[in-house]
């Protein structure tokens, strides 16, 4: 037999007293057999009763359950598929059970945990590191079957503010998301787009659409002579890129940099390289 162990919470995250619990065999529904130890042969009731913590226990032999819990200021809730397993009887079914906090509204198969709440603000799950060692991070990590300690893994964490070490994952105060051992995949599974902001900015300075058109900084008007914001810039020589503007160029830029007129003036006119690193541009003859 395994033991679970769990609690009840009504929509405030507060513990509920004295809720009903009853424990069903899954998927058939009907009423299981529950006892108070793994060593005695007596059963107890069921459907049992949350203390005043708002927790409950049983045993029960390895199989999959299902958990009604009912009681007052709470909506009766069906959680569904929990698996139990003690492996020192020589089972093989594997250990599964589940944290559940608030009365969940999804429904679906090997729930580990389960956090419910419903406020017109902020809800919250916070880890935080509140040391400033410059080797102190906070991490959510996902692993899988091939995981171990340092390989297979997804990392989002952020940064102590001493942190030290080269490279942006290194920058302290950095939040950041990586993945080892396997490709990092960012991106949508429905016709929706993808939005890169900065400084909580009200316009995109990249984005992707549905239909995978990519644009850069798209909040952008076509500034007169080139701007400083309207640029693609490449390595590490400052202000070398490719710039665009309406009219004949007059931003600074390093030299070889091009930009590129949007005003159509002519076959001698579209296009201009930088020949000083300064203000000064050469049209480039096309087409």
């Amino acid at each position: 037999m395994q033991r679970y162990i769990n609690s009840v919470a009504n929509a405030n995250g507060t513990p509920v007293s004295g809720a009903s619990v009853l424990v069903q065999t899954y998927p058939a529904g009907t009423t299981a057999t529950i006892y108070a130890s793994n060593s005695t042969a007596i059963p107890v009731a069921n459907p049992v009763t949350t203390d005043s913590n708002g927790q409950f226990a049983f045993y029960a032999p390895d199989g999959r359950y299902q958990l009604v819990i009912s009681g007052n200021a709470i909506t009766t809730q069906t959680i569904k598929d929990i698996l139990l397993e003690d492996t020192s009887d020589g089972g093989s079914l594997g250990v599964f059970s589940s944290i559940t906090v608030g009365t969940p509204v999804i429904s679906d198969v090997e729930v580990v945990a389960q956090w419910t709440q419903s406020y017109n603000g902020y809800v919250q799950q916070i880890l935080q590191n509140t040391n400033n060692g410059n080797a102190a991070s906070a991490d959510y990590i996902v692993s899988n079957n091939l995981g171990t300690a340092n390989t297979y893994y997804g990392d989002f964490g952020i940064n102590s503010s001493t942190f030290l070490g080269s490279g942006s994952f290194n920058l302290p105060n950095a939040t950041y998301l990586y993945s080892q051992n396997g490709d990092l995949v960012l991106g949508t599974q429905s016709l929706n787009g993808v939005h890169i902001v900065v400084n909580n900015g009200t316009t995109d300075a990249i984005s992707v659409s549905a239909s995978g058109v990519s644009t850069i900084q798209p909040g952008v008007a076509t500034p007169a002579g080139g701007s400083s914001a309207a640029v693609l810039l490449f390595g590490t020589t400052a202000g070398f890129g490719i710039y665009y503007g309406s009219g004949a160029p007059t931003i600074s830029a390093a030299a070889g940099s091009l930009y590129i007129r949007t005003d159509n003036a002519g076959a001698s006119l579209r296009l201009y390289s930088n020949t000083t690193g300064s203000t000064v541009w050469a049209a480039i003859t096309s087409a």
